[in-house]
């Protein structure tokens, strides 16, 4: 394996070399501040009439136009460094077409660029520019040194959203035209509103954060209206709904007796409860509504949104025989629906299957080069932190 040692050996190395010379501290100051929510889209529903409708039939749309849009993360602690690892995938499950980012024979063997920014480095000392390949990220978005300080969490998360601007940038019209994204069409964390009424630039801490995703839903926004501009059309699917409680807001289904905020998945499953007692669990929509952004960037495109509803087994009578997801668009159009239906229901699966396999494929890509760095990271020496030996023997004792 000779080659190596034009890839990603020499990167390694180089980063080792650099973080060997500074003062390392393993304290991650920021991470405390923050939870997951944080790092949700924080939107309300402004009017709109909603309703629930019961699927019994649909009209099937055409899946050979549809592909998925999804990254994915992994990451690897050391006492000397933390590294992430990022990819990208879009694929078109029909016609069997698409890209991956990075290029994994490019990267491994030095022999032609990644193509995108994939591996970020965070450690004190490993911001001087000039050092690492162009690929290897080092601060953030705003410009801001990732240091030993840096919330990893967000770190992370600020370089799949990178990998997706950068996949949204390179579609072209052999994939498809309908784009359907792993999440929501463009994310706007809480953190904008923690920010902003914490007084402006009053924390230091909060201000790197927030910088970095105004600049990082611009860069979506921009990318969004050039696919719109040639005539692509983009769905978002969100999967994860117990971080959000947007229904609970206008309860549009009147089955709560109080003002209590409960998340969209609880919502739901008092829905689904009350459907499958009435005869069988039953798939079923609700919506549409419109969503408000509270000025956090001008022209952020409207967004509209239906909550989806599907039994695994029809003659269950429980809500946890469901599974749920939010539909977003950009514009009220039945066909768009009746696509992630076809995808989903029709396709025999609960979720859309060409997000599962974009998922899937992003997720193997990101895995693989985190396994492979590892490897790396071990013959030099370098040792793992307690943290990462744990979760890589899968030892999850409780204590």
């Amino acid at each position: 394996m000779s080659r190596d040692v034009g890839g990603l050996d020499k990167v390694i190395a180089s980063i080792i070399t650099t973080a060997s010379s500074n003062t390392i501290t393993s304290i991650d100051s920021d991470l405390g501040a923050f939870t997951p929510q944080d790092f949700m889209e924080e939107l309300e529903i402004s009017g709109g009439k909603a309703g629930l409708i019961v699927i019994n039939e649909f009209s099937r749309g055409d899946l050979s136009s549809v592909m998925g849009v999804d990254s994915s993360s992994r990451f690897i602690d050391t006492p000397y460094f933390f590294m992430g690892i990022g990819s990208v995938s879009v694929y078109n499950r029909v016609l069997r077409s698409g890209f991956d980012c990075p290029d994994v024979y490019g990267v491994i063997y030095g022999s032609r660029g990644s193509g995108c920014e994939w591996l970020l480095v965070v450690g004190n000392g490993l911001d001087k520019g000039g050092q690492f390949p162009e690929q290897i990220v080092t601060r953030n978005p705003a410009g801001y040194p990732y240091t030993a300080g840096y919330n990893r969490l967000m770190a992370l998360n600020e370089l799949r959203l990178r990998l997706e601007s950068y996949a949204l940038n390179n579609i072209v019209d052999d994939y498809g035209r309908i784009i359907l994204v792993d999440g929501p069409i463009y994310h706007i964390p809480s953190i904008f509103t923690v920010y902003l009424r914490g007084g402006g630039y009053k924390s230091e801490s909060l201000r790197k954060y927030y910088e970095s995703w105004r600049i990082l839903l611009r860069e979506r926004i921009n990318a969004l209206n050039r696919l719109i501009g040639k005539g692509f059309r983009i769905i978002g699917i969100v999967k994860r709904l117990e971080y959000s409680t947007l229904l609970s807001r206008i309860d549009p289904l009147n089955i709560l007796k109080s003002n209590a905020r409960i998340n969209d998945h609880t919502y739901l499953s008092i829905a689904a409860n009350n459907i499958a007692g009435k005869g069988g669990a039953k798939p079923f929509i609700l919506g549409p509504f419109k969503y408000r952004n509270k000025g956090i960037i001008d022209e952020l495109p409207e967004r509209i949104g239906y909550y989806v509803g599907l039994p695994r087994r029809r003659e269950a009578r429980y809500s946890s025989n469901y599974v749920f997801y939010r539909v977003e668009l950009l514009e009220n159009d039945p066909e768009l629906l009746n696509i992630v239906l076809t995808d989903s229901l029709g396709s025999g699966a609960l979720l859309p299957l060409t997000i599962l396999l974009v998922d899937s494929r992003a997720k193997k890509l990101s895995g693989g080069l985190r396994n492979y760095l590892l490897r790396l990271i071990e013959n030099k020496g370098i040792p793992l932190t307690y943290d990462m030996m744990r979760s890589i023997e899968g030892l999850y004792s409780g204590w």
